[in-house]
């Protein structure tokens, strides 16, 4: 139940100043919230189930190096293909540290979107619950900075954020959103409408109005923020057996999934496909597979051959378009029925591949020359697409300039 807003009343220098405080979201009204702007947070498809193109996303999380490339480039060798003929595209959401901006340039050039997930992807879950939208926006959209910078990607292409672990910052996080230009997040797992529910799934929505998403990870934004978007994670049943009932436990990320007796990828691929089956015979929300390519090396390389296979069995079907989230998110204000989806632009292939501009430098950066919260880290380096940076890219600094200082670490809070 939301509370009612009050006024805030402080002294400033002598002076009586009223604060008025952000409105708390109302619960939707249905005749005030149209697409493609405003759509209200429901299970209910906009066609008839059957009528509408089954989406499915591959997402991942992380930095994009020589070693998620290994796994990228058996996935998307253009063998797999959605029944417009077109290549399946993926979802990248890319930290900083690690990252080789000419690979992330080179998906890009294929048509895969790319987001931000934060430059530091720091590891503690207090850090995102506690960071102020100044924070957030050093993250963010200093990472998106660094991806227009350093891969060549255009920044008003780079539309969508993932918090680090799903670790979302409540209204902090959103006003930023607002604030600074971008369209989605893809941070906020349900179970509510998905798991066991997954044949009701929760489609994506707006911030106009109060979410009826059930709030797996706090803080919970309770705040209006109109016109930003919300895809959410659909949490699967994965294969563990925990209270004998034959009912698996809820996961977000491919990677948290367990429960398999041996290592055989038809595990995978059995798990994966009864999920899949229920929103495919359900409401056909859009469907995603989440993951870090940390899981599928040895000796997890399994893993990867079942989701392979689970993904060769989507590319069969003649219902079912592997696309990016933002193409996803094009649908979902703009839906068209399955009859019309093989000549739907946003999940067709002539606007790329796009003209690859990128020479690969790499780039070496001693330890005394790294910003104070990095000492100890030991050097670092980085491949980008234009002469290196002066400084190491970072908090405060996502261009390295010479001149530019570094960020406070008191500012983030």
């Amino acid at each position: 139940m939301w509370h009612t807003c009050s006024l805030t009343i402080v002294t400033l220098l002598g002076l009586l100043v009223i604060v008025q405080p952000q409105e708390l979201a109302k619960p939707c009204d249905v005749t005030h919230c149209d697409l493609p702007d405003c759509r209200c947070s429901n299970t209910i498809p906009p066609l008839e189930e059957k009528k509408i193109p089954q989406i499915v996303h591959l997402t991942f999380n992380e930095a994009v190096t020589s070693t998620s490339e290994r796994f990228f480039e058996q996935l998307f060798t253009g063998e797999y293909k959605n029944p417009n003929g077109c290549n399946i595209r993926g979802t990248h959401y890319v930290s900083h540290e690690y990252s080789d901006y000419s690979l992330v340039h080179t998906y890009w050039s294929r048509g895969h979107e790319i987001g931000s997930i934060s430059i530091s992807h720091e590891n503690n879950v207090t850090y995102w619950q506690l960071i102020n939208e100044t924070g957030w926006a050093l993250e963010m959209d200093g990472m998106r900075d660094i991806l227009s910078g350093m891969a060549n990607v255009p920044i008003d292409e780079i539309q969508g954020i993932r918090s680090p672990d799903l670790q979302n910052g409540g209204n902090a996080q959103f006003k930023m959103m607002k604030d600074y230009g971008f369209l989605y997040d893809s941070s906020l797992p349900t179970e509510e409408f998905a798991f066991v529910n997954m044949d009701r799934a929760l489609w994506p929505y707006t911030f106009d109005y109060l979410s009826i998403q059930d709030c797996q990870i706090e803080p919970c934004l309770n705040q209006s923020f109109p016109g930003i978007w919300e895809y959410p994670i659909l949490m699967l049943e994965d294969s563990r057996d925990t209270f004998g009932n034959g009912q698996g436990e809820p996961c977000s990320f491919f990677g948290a999934c367990q429960g398999y007796p041996d290592p055989d990828p038809k595990h995978i691929f059995v798990m994966l496909k009864k999920n899949f089956d229920r929103v495919y015979n359900g409401n056909r929300a859009p469907f995603g597979l989440h993951a870090q390519t940390a899981f599928f090396v040895e000796p997890q390389t399994w893993m990867f051959d079942g989701y392979v296979m689970f993904v060769q069995y989507l590319a069969a079907l003649e219902d079912v378009y592997i696309v990016p989230v933002i193409d996803g998110l094009k649908f979902v204000q703009n839906p068209v029925a399955l009859e019309e989806a093989a000549t739907y632009e946003p999940f067709g292939c002539d606007n790329f591949p796009k003209p690859f501009d990128c020479l690969a430098k790499s780039c070496r950066y001693a330890e005394d020359s790294l910003p104070p919260t990095m000492q100890g880290s030991g050097e670092k380096y980085m491949t980008t697409c234009h002469e290196c940076p002066k400084k190491y890219p970072w908090l405060g600094n996502p261009q390295g300039l010479e001149d530019e200082e570094y960020m406070n670490p008191n500012d983030l809070y």
